[in-house]
């Protein structure tokens, strides 16, 4: 015997069926994290670093300081003053191998020239390194005789004999103390020699 389902019953199982459909589709669409089966929590953007990382300043991290911002500001002066003393000094040797009036101030000025050349390029390449930019002195003084020269030069080594030793001994900075400490007995020797010079020419 066949029996008959009453049409309202009929109606109620579908209403029943039709709304376990309906929130079965909620619950997906309101946590599409688990219908991916929660491979991923977080978008990232192609540097590898979480979106809610670059979109919120508080947690982006915090610029990388530049080599010259770590310099200590004493490196910092001991790289100008050298650099600009070290320029000059090849300037005025030119002048003076030039103009000079005795083989002894020649001499000297030749041998300005070829030190401070070499000392300068050494320091220029350290300067790039710490990403520091030397410009050149603003006024360099004019050849004015063999006496004035040799004066001049006896006054600029004193001043660079000081600034090479405390560098060599107080720098913090690695390469400038090892630059300073390889470069002062040169200045001595210079020092030395235009001592002598200019001793004999008064």
């Amino acid at each position: 015997m066949k029996l008959k389902i009453p049409f309202v019953s009929r109606l109620a199982v579908l209403a029943i069926a039709g709304t376990a459909f309906c929130i079965a589709n909620r619950a997906s669409a309101e946590d599409p994290d688990k219908q991916m089966n929660n491979n991923t929590t977080q978008k990232t953007n192609p540097s590898g670093v979480p979106d809610s990382t670059v979109d919120n300043p508080h947690l982006a991290k915090k610029p990388v300081a530049s080599a010259s911002t770590k310099l200590d500001p004493k490196d910092k002066e001991f790289i100008s003053k050298a650099a600009s003393g070290g320029m000059m000094e090849v300037e005025m040797g030119q002048a003076a191998e030039k103009q000079g009036k005795s083989e002894a101030v020649k001499n000297i000025g030749r041998m300005m020239v070829t030190d401070h050349t070499k000392a300068n390029k050494e320091l220029m390449s350290i300067s790039k390194k710490k990403g520091l930019d030397v410009g050149k002195p603003t006024s360099i003084p004019g050849f004015g005789g063999d006496r004035q020269y040799l004066a001049q030069m006896v006054s600029d080594h004193q001043e660079d004999a000081k600034l090479f030793e405390q560098e060599a001994k107080n720098g913090k900075d690695a390469d400038l103390k090892a630059f300073a400490a390889k470069t002062l007995p040169v200045i001595q020797h210079h020092l030395a020699m235009v001592k002598a010079a200019n001793a004999k020419a008064k």
